[in-house]
C-alpha cells in the first residue's frame, strides 16, 4: 500500500501501474460517463484525484455512498 505522498513526489515510478492506497473519500463527483473521486490519507497536503470511467468501475453507485454512510 503506497501513501499519496510518495505518489505526488515518485510520480514517474508508478506510470501505468496499479496502485493500492488507503484514506478517507474527501469528495465524489459524477456524471453518466464519469466521475472523480478525491481521497485523502493524511500523508500529503493535497488529495489524489482519481477520474472514474463507467467502463472500468462498474460498482460506482456503491462508491458513492461511501462518502455518505446514510444514503
Amino acid at each position: 500500500m503506497e501513501l499519496i505522498k510518495k505518489l505526488y513526489r515518485n510520480s514517474s515510478e508508478f506510470f501505468n501501474k496499479n496502485v493500492e492506497i488507503s484514506g478517507w473519500i474527501r469528495t465524489i463527483r459524477d456524471s453518466k460517463s464519469f466521475g472523480f473521486i478525491e481521497i485523502k490519507d493524511g500523508s500529503f497536503f493535497k488529495n489524489l484525484q482519481i477520474v472514474r470511467d463507467e467502463k472500468e468501475v462498474t460498482n460506482f453507485q456503491e462508491v458513492i455512498k461511501l462518502s455518505n454512510p446514510f444514503q
